[in-house]
């Protein structure tokens, strides 16, 4: 089965239950992991790291099912001599399978009488059914793309000032200029007791250098927080001249009911030869909340408490790196193309019929990724490459 990269892993924590010893353990000898998962920064003491916080539960079928733990003390390898503990198990070597039912492990290490003070927390997820073909390039010879914005709304049901940037989005949606130069997606942070709040809220803020509610980011590149109509509008139109168009997204993503996953395959095609990172959020609409007002008056269509494009599933690659500009495909050459697979798995409490993807690619803007280039997909079916003629 092809590989898949996890999306935002964060929110299956309400769908993880508790589980120990529920695996099997597999040695290795001396640990090599990245330290992408660890318990502290500092190089001082007995630290323990592992190169992922999650894995499939394949039993090791591949790399996505493997997870390989190091040990360092004060900054030196000493996972040989050291020994890691599955709660209050110890495992053999330093890598650990499993084919258990979705739950999370605590694991810690011991070197002589060192005891690590701080836990990894490995999370065991449903490994997700294979992908789909990647769409077909019916037009190989076109690389004019149509180009669209990634606007990302911060807002949140407690946020009372949110309803005027709400009005300002419905009026920039519904502006014959801008309505089809854009993607909306919501991000929903601010209040837990939202029932759109996406989880591992501050990753995604801070990668956008949002600080305050309500903010509207475009493509990664700038934000704006200044309420007016005319505000939003400029955002927009700057971000959409701001650069040429690097290259295009095609997407097919299939719903399985009974696995409850979407799984995408898109297929990134260069406009002209570079790096590109490609993302994929999963959005729902048609959520109902009250929303806080400091006693602005909707438009007409406008209603506060109905919530749109909120973000079920932020981008996040399978392993534990948390880098909302994608995930690095390389370099593709203008003309050709590369095909990448996500896989979404769904909480029961989410409609699928509200359910759709965006996907975007994004490209280096001087020292920064931003988004060149965005589409939406339905959670079963094909987006085509959309080119300007």
């Amino acid at each position: 089965m092809k590989t898949l990269k996890f999306l935002a892993i964060f929110c299956l924590g309400a769908m993880l239950c508790a589980c120990q010893g529920a695996g099997t353990e597999t040695g290795s000898g001396s640990g090599t992991g990245s330290g992408s998962g660890s318990d502290s920064d500092n190089d001082k003491g007995l630290h323990l790291s592992v190169d992922k916080l999650f894995i499939y539960n394949n039993g090791g079928a591949d790399a996505d099912g493997i997870a390989t733990f190091t040990v360092t003390y004060n900054g030196e390898d000493v996972t040989a001599d050291s020994a890691i503990f599955l709660e209050d198990d110890p495992i053999d070597g330093n890598t650990y399978t499993s084919t258990a039912k979705p739950c999370s492990l605590r694991f810690w290490a011991q070197y002589g009488l060192e005891q690590t003070k701080s836990d990894i927390i490995l999370n065991i997820v449903q490994t997700p059914p294979a992908a789909p073909a990647a769409p077909q390039d019916n037009n190989p010879t076109k690389t004019n793309f149509v180009r669209r914005v990634l606007l990302t709304q911060f807002t949140g049901t407690s946020c009372g000032y949110c309803p005027e940037m709400m009005n300002a989005l419905y009026e920039v949606s519904n502006h014959a200029y801008t309505k089809n130069k854009f993607i909306l997606a919501a991000a929903h942070l601010f209040g837990t007791n939202d029932p759109a709040y996406l989880n591992d809220a501050k990753t995604l803020d801070k990668t956008m250098g949002v600080v305050g509610f309500p903010t509207v980011n475009a493509d990664m590149w700038k934000n704006e927080s200044d309420r007016s109509t005319n505000s939003v509008y400029d955002l927009i139109d700057a971000a959409y001249k701001r650069t040429t168009v690097k290259g295009g997204i095609a997407a097919n993503s299939t719903f399985y009911e009974e696995e409850n996953y979407v799984v995408t395959t898109c297929l990134i095609k260069a406009a002209e030869g570079t790096e590109f990172r490609v993302g994929a959020w999963l959005l729902e609409d048609n959520l109902t909340g009250n929303q806080a007002n400091n006693g602005y008056s909707p438009l007409p269509g406008v209603n506060f408490n109905h919530h749109n494009n909120s973000i079920r599933l932020a981008n996040k690659s399978f392993n534990v790196e948390r880098n909302y500009t994608g995930v690095s495909v390389g370099r593709i050459e203008a003309g050709a193309t590369k095909s990448h697979s996500f896989a979404f798995p769904l909480l029961k409490t989410w409609k699928t019929q509200d359910l759709r993807i965006v996907l975007f690619i994004s490209t280096k803007e001087g020292n920064k990724w931003c988004v060149n280039n965005v589409i939406s997909c339905p959670i079963n079916g094909v987006t085509d490459f959309e080119y300007t003629e």
